[in-house]
């Protein structure tokens, strides 16, 4: 009969000695911990940083964290809103009046936002935030792009500046304070279109009531796109109403794919790191079973044997798990930010998403990976009994009886060895397959991504000339950078084969909504404005409907109707009578349609005659279509059209001396960009080998855990086969012939994981790139030989040297003595 040992000190004691005798098993096991602890806090950091990165570029994209808005509001739907379950947040804004026009481009608008909307929606789309929401009736924060519209410059708060601005009272002229101060990122200011906001008692002062606001923005909880679908059904659209949603969602379905995708990461993360810790355990226990049977005989309980397995383990844990976040911690602030930036573009937004949330998932999910990991060895040593012990090999061999005319084959006993535990042998081959076509998935897209193939779509000259005073939104007056003088000396560069001049300057549209409309409803729906409000604003200040007008000379429409497939009227166009208007949507708008437009004080009438998209078309805008006219037309409205950009192309052999003498011709001014295609090629390399060295490094240290996973295999089969060798040696078989046998056995291993690798792993590899060339339509198949064919010999060679270091560490000594350790 056993008698329990109720005594924890003894139990930490004969765990800690077991520690200690087994370092090399210690070295292992925190090896095994810290490798999973670092991959789940890696997968975790990035795929949070990326989706609190895309999340805040939306944000700060659209202005506002709101998803969908409603326009003229009535009581009974504010208080229906109030009370669905499914919104998280609802704010309310009010449209009090427009600032008189600084300039024919520049218009804003007076807005206040209750304490919901500034707190829940506005306030977490904006940077930079300095001051304090408006409270007094001349009170108002700014945008710094809309100081700057104003002509204030760079304000503090409590800064004081007059405003001629109009209300339904009338036009007013007053002193205002500055409250607050932040940075939008809103691509509504592409419009020229700006935001003052006012105080509540500046609206009631105006005559308006806060009860009735002009629109109300929603946040909702959950899918939010179906929330939205729902939101319209539940609170519908009236006369003169329209639902308006927002860009901030509009990926949701890619997102719940990058959770998914993060998620079986996870799964397979912990199934790696459960193998690998479960077979450095095993193999311990099975090493020391003989001593689990002696502590039996003296009266520990199974609990207390699983207590001293799951202590070592939660040990070793409490050293790899640290380790380990570390790691993951110090990799993820060196790459992440890059290759987010690489999938998102830019850095606006970019940053590292790391808190002790991240740690402590990451720790968790690592902790409970090790004590999965430890159950199975735990339970072995505590079920089995002190004669069991005895006799444990660790291994059940079927009796199965094999007869044969030619004698015992070495490769024959090497094969029935590897499927001796089918499981174990499946757990192997999945390990190190996963591992190396993760790494042939990760090489064959990055390789894929043919650099000369992407400067082809997106970089269409050698050199691009910008100038920035030229651009929408510039602190600086325009001015024409590109004088004869400049343009001569390009011309002169040697090895310039083609120079082409782009022009633009801008108008004002007359705004029909018979032709303009759809399309301008769909510009305010694009950025989550009310185009009733917008509409208006454009009724009381004609001006904010304006565009770019830009010169369009006959190489240009020729490349028009190549890539569009439409056939414009040339002599039209020469003549000045037909405008081509850049949209990507012309099904909003029809071919004849009129166009009237001011410019110079002049009042010139056209015709819709084509459409402009793609290549040609602008960067950027007011609120109203971009529009080309020919060059002979640009000529006769202006005496001297700004050059906005020279585009060049020239002999590549000699592109870098090229952009050497251009950037001496520019020298120090700052007002001209230089875009070549040199230098993005090198920053498209740069991404590449960004991406290469973060998948690669993920797919390298899960091939790792797949190896090790190996090599823990080998070391445990050929452990409980000591006894099984030293009886094969007794009845005549040589050491040399047990080597080769193992030998065998690790070839078999390297090839079977070859061919899988080389047949299932390129089949799913090659789905993968499919998948990804839908996406990058400029990558090119290429199956990355040099780096797989690395890593298959270098898994060839370790799985042939394995067995045999395995064989000489653990069975040395004469014949006699290992069949008496084996009884």
């Amino acid at each position: 009969m056993n008698y329990p040992i109720n005594n924890k000190p003894v139990l930490n004691k004969l765990t800690t000695r077991s520690l200690r005798s087994n370092r090399m098993r210690n070295l292992f096991a925190v090896l095994a911990i810290a490798l999973t602890t670092f991959l789940l806090s890696a997968v975790f950091t990035t795929g949070i940083s990326y989706f609190d990165s895309f999340q805040k570029q939306s944000y700060l994209t659209a202005g506002t964290t709101a998803q969908a808005e409603l326009s003229s509001p009535q009581p009974d739907q504010l208080a229906q809103l109030e009370e669905l379950s499914y919104v998280k947040s609802v704010g309310r804004s009010v449209t009090a009046g427009v600032v008189e026009a600084v300039d024919e481009d520049f218009s804003a608008v007076l807005t206040w936002y209750d304490q919901s909307e500034w707190e829940h929606h506005r306030r977490p789309a904006v940077t930079q935030f300095n001051g304090d929401y408006p409270q007094a009736e001349d009170e108002v924060m700014l945008s710094r792009w809309t100081a700057d519209k104003l002509g204030l410059g760079d304000p503090k708060p409590g800064a004081k500046f007059t405003l001629t601005y109009r209300t339904q009272q009338g036009e007013k002229t007053r002193e205002f304070t500055l409250s607050g101060l932040y940075t939008d990122g809103s691509a509504l200011t592409a419009a020229n279109s700006g935001t003052i906001v006012v105080s509540q008692a500046f609206v009631e002062a105006a005559g308006l009531d806060t009860q009735r606001p002009s629109s109300v923005s929603v946040r909702v909880q959950g899918d939010a796109s179906e929330r939205i679908s729902r939101l319209t059904e539940d609170v519908p659209e009236r006369s003169g109403q329209e639902w308006n949603t927002s860009v901030t969602y509009s990926s949701s379905s890619d997102l719940n794919l990058i959770y998914v995708g993060i998620g079986v990461l996870v799964l397979f993360i912990m199934l790696s790191g459960y193998l690998l810790i479960y077979n450095v355990l095993y193999i311990s226990v099975t090493r020391e079973i003989h001593y689990y049977g002696l502590l039996k005989t003296i009266g520990t309980t199974p609990r207390q044997i699983r207590r001293i397995v799951r202590g070592q383990a939660m040990r070793l844990a409490a050293i790899g798990i640290p380790a380990g976040l570390l790691l993951g911690a110090g990799v993820s602030y060196l790459f992440v930010p890059g290759l987010i930036s690489a999938f998102l573009g830019g850095e606006f937004g970019i940053g590292v998403s790391f808190h002790p949330l991240i740690l402590a998932f990451a720790a968790l999910f690592a902790l409970l990976t090790t004590l999965i990991g430890c159950v199975k060895p735990a339970r072995v040593a505590a079920r089995i009994s002190p004669v069991e012990a005895v006799r444990f090999t660790g291994q059940k061999v079927p009796r199965k009886h094999r007869r044969g005319t030619r004698g015992g084959k070495l490769y024959r006993m090497a094969w029935h060895n590897i499927f001796r535990d089918k499981k174990r042998a499946v757990v192997v081959f999945l390990s190190l397959f996963l591992g190396i076509t993760t790494f042939l998935s990760v090489n064959m897209v990055v390789l894929s991504l043919d650099v000369e193939n992407y400067l082809d779509q997106y970089s269409a000259h050698d050199f691009v000339l910008t100038n920035k005073t030229a651009a929408v939104g510039s602190e600086t007056e325009t001015e024409q950078k590109f004088n004869p003088a400049f343009l001569a000396a390009l011309r002169e560069l040697d090895g310039i084969e083609k120079m082409h001049l782009r022009t633009k300057e801008s108008c004002v549209i007359q705004f029909d909504e018979a032709v303009f409309g759809r399309g301008f409803e769909a510009f305010c729906n694009q950025w989550g404005a009310s185009y009733a409000e917008q509409k208006q604003s454009i009724e009381q200040n004609p001006e904010f409907y304006w565009a770019l007008l830009g010169g369009a000379d006959e190489e240009t429409v020729e490349q028009l109707e190549a890539e569009t497939e439409q056939v414009i009227d040339r002599d039209a166009f020469e003549r000045g009578e037909t405008v081509l208007l850049e949209t990507r949507q012309s099904e909003l708008y029809n071919l004849g349609d009129p166009v009237q437009i001011t410019v110079n004080g002049q009042v010139r009438n056209y015709r819709i005659g084509g459409f402009v998209s793609g290549t040609l078309q602008f960067r950027e805008g007011g609120s109203a279509p971009n529009l080309f006219v020919s060059e002979s037309e640009l000529a006769r409205i202006f005496d001297d059209p700004i050059i906005d950009r020279i585009e060049l192309d020239a002999d590549r052999s000699k592109s870098e001396a090229i952009l050497a003498e251009i950037q001496a011709l520019v020298g120090n001014d700052n007002q001209i960009g230089i875009d070549s295609r040199l230098q993005m090629g090198e920053s498209m390399r740069e991404s590449k080998i960004m991406m290469q060295v973060a998948g690669s490094g993920m797919a390298v240290v899960l091939a790792l855990i797949g190896l090790l996973n190996f090599v823990n295999v080998m070391f445990t089969s050929v452990s409980v086969r000591r006894g099984e060798f030293a009886v094969l040696e007794s009845i005549g078989m040589t050491k040399k012939q047990i080597r080769k046998m193992l030998l065998f056995e690790g070839l078999g291993y390297g090839v079977i994981s070859i061919l899988l690798i080389a047949t299932l792993g390129t089949a799913a590899a090659s789905w993968l790139f499919t998948m990804f060339s839908k996406e990058a339509s400029y990558a090119v198949f290429t199956y990355p030989v040099i780096p797989v064919a690395v890593a298959l010999l270098l898994i060839l060679v370790i799985c042939l040297l394995v067995p045999l270091v395995a064989y000489r560490s653990l069975c040395h000594g004469t014949v006699s003595e290992r069949l008496r350790s084996a009884e």
